[in-house]
This record gives structure tokens, sequence and C-alpha cells, in this order.
């Protein structure tokens, strides 16, 4: 193994060890009795398999990059209903 793929095999690994779940992963929800939604993180077979586009084994680079961003978007966008939720709670009703 190259010392690039270990790398890049090496920084998937700590993402899934993480249980950061790249956006290309779909989160598993179920409601709890207080109404509130529980968030369960796909096993890491799950995340490597969404990451690995094009189904050799591996991630290469521009799979691992093109994970990052789209984990990045998400984050933004669940963040940015955070932030709606605050907003609409502390407005008078």
């Amino acid at each position: 193994m190259t010392k690039k793929k270990f790398f890049l095999a090496s920084v998937a690994g700590g993402i899934m060890a993480a249980g950061i779940s790249v956006s290309a992963v779909s989160v598993v929800n179920a409601q709890n009795p207080n109404g509130r939604v529980n968030f369960r993180a796909p096993d890491p077979e799950t995340i490597f398999a969404r990451m690995d586009t094009n189904g050799d084994q591996m991630i290469s680079k521009p799979e691992f990059m093109a994970a990052h961003a789209r984990m990045k978007e998400r984050s933004q966008e669940r963040r940015q209903m955070r932030q709606e939720r605050r907003e609409n709670r502390n407005q008078p009703q």
C-alpha cells in the first residue's frame, strides 16, 4: 500500500471511528416517548460503502474530498435549522 493510500485509509478510518457520519450517510431516527428524535449513526461498513462511490474497496482522494464536502454541507444545514428553532422559541407569541 502506498503512503498516500495508507494516509487516506487512516483518515477515513478516523472519521468512521469518531462516529462522524458522512453526509452521504442517512441518519436513522426513532421517536422516543417525550417527542424528541434520537439519532443513531450508521455502522462503519455503511459509511465506507457510501464513501466508496466506484466500488473498488478503496477510498480515493476525490471520493474522500466529495464525502467531506457533503458532510460539511449537511453540518451547515443542521446548524441553520438549530438556529431557526432557537429564534422561533425566543419570539413572543
